[in-house]
């Protein structure tokens, strides 16, 4: 099931003002995983829309038949592509330390959100 445009919105507005106060870093840190998950709604959108042999170049050994966008490798991809977004460092440290690690993907390039076709 996925979230809609206006759904997410409101998700991505909650999280930036729980990041922009003074809350204990495990819900800034739940803020953040909240952002990724609205941009993986939009990504998986345009994922699903890819032919299988783009799924597979993009996630490689990964792809099983049936696949669908695996919201933690999603996450790894995003935290590396969004290395300089404006959030905390000490936010963004947290959630490498105590959930993912950061993955490049050569479809997500640097500051993007979302898969592209061909690798950059």
């Amino acid at each position: 099931m996925s979230i809609c445009y206006e759904q997410r919105e409101i998700i991505k507005k909650e999280a930036w003002e729980i990041l922009r106060s003074d809350a204990h870093i495990h819900i800034k840190s739940q803020a953040m995983l909240n952002i990724i998950d609205a941009h993986y709604w939009r990504a998986r959108e345009g994922f699903d829309k890819y032919p299988k042999k783009t799924q597979r170049r993009i996630h490689g050994k990964r792809f099983l038949r049936g696949y669908q966008l695996d919201i933690d490798v999603y996450t790894r991809h995003w935290l590396w592509a969004q290395e300089m977004a404006p959030i905390d460092k000490s936010v963004r440290d947290y959630v490498i330390k105590n959930f993912y690690t950061p993955e490049q993907s050569r479809f997500m390039g640097k500051g993007k959100t979302t898969y592209s076709r061909e690798p950059k």
